[in-house]
């Protein structure tokens, strides 16, 4: 009895996406204004898989750039200028994102939630990266003209850029972090002074919450334009303050 051979077919796949999450975050941006605020710094248009809603997000950024303002009527109006209306789906398509994003209609939506949504695409885009460099390591290996160290150095290429950018989504939220600190230094509700150290000085202590566990806090400035002064004056209003001990070590000092 000869022996049977099983050859199993191969099927390929549509590239790794969400289409529901990209038209949720598309259509909260129409919705809720501090969405595109988070977007603009997480997201480049390469996130979205969908041609389509990267010509929608594209348009988006391109308005509140100018205008620092977005809403559905804006929306329409500039896609029908530029004659993409259409191509995008009409204005069924732009009602549609919005009924999508009906989980952002309240103006205070935690920024965890908007950022789990994006946390979604970054992940699929990292794995339709991921096949793109591992089909261009495939065709090098069928290159016979090249060598192999030269196969080598490219395929390490293209692991590398896959490595940086893993490495940089892990720090997904420092630029909007840092972004919404400054947006928020005048409001009052921002700061908290929970187990902090004061400076002494309520306007500095009104920008940064005061000193807390971790932080490394600069003082730069010019030679002679009282760096040092203002320092040991913090220094002695904490002291005098919280009794707490500080330790003082100087690189300008002899030994």
């Amino acid at each position: 009895m000869s022996p049977k051979y099983y050859i199993k077919k191969y099927y390929p796949q549509s590239p790794p996406h969400h289409n529901l999450v990209e038209e949720i975050l598309l259509g909260g941006i129409l919705i809720n204004p501090n969405i595109i605020k988070i977007t603009i710094l997480e997201l480049d248009i390469k996130y979205f898989a969908i041609e389509l809603h990267q010509l929608i997000y594209r348009t988006m950024l391109h308005i509140y750039t100018d205008y620092k303002y977005i809403d559905i009527i804006i929306l329409i109006n500039t896609l029908w200028d530029i004659n993409l209306l259409n191509k995008v789906g009409g204005i069924q398509k732009i009602l549609n994102l919005i009924k999508q994003a009906q989980i952002f209609i309240s103006i205070s939506v935690d920024s965890i939630v908007i950022q789990y949504y994006i946390d979604i695409l970054k992940n699929k885009y990292f794995r339709r990266l991921l096949i793109q460099y591992g089909y261009y390591i495939i065709r090098l290996a069928h290159l016979t003209y090249l060598s192999n160290s030269t196969i080598s150095l490219k395929a390490e290429k293209y692991l590398t850029r896959i490595n940086y950018l893993l490495k940089n989504q892990d720090l997904y939220g420092i630029k909007y972090l840092l972004t919404n600190f400054l947006f928020n230094l005048k409001s009052n509700n921002f700061i908290c002074y929970d187990m902090s150290i004061m400076t002494g000085f309520k306007e500095i202590d009104k920008i940064t919450g005061g000193f807390k566990n971790s932080d490394l806090i600069i003082i730069a400035g010019r030679p002679s334009m009282g760096k040092t002064s203002f320092v040991l004056s913090i220094i002695s209003n904490i002291i005098t303050s919280t009794k707490i001990r500080v330790g003082i070590f100087s690189l300008e000092t002899s030994k």
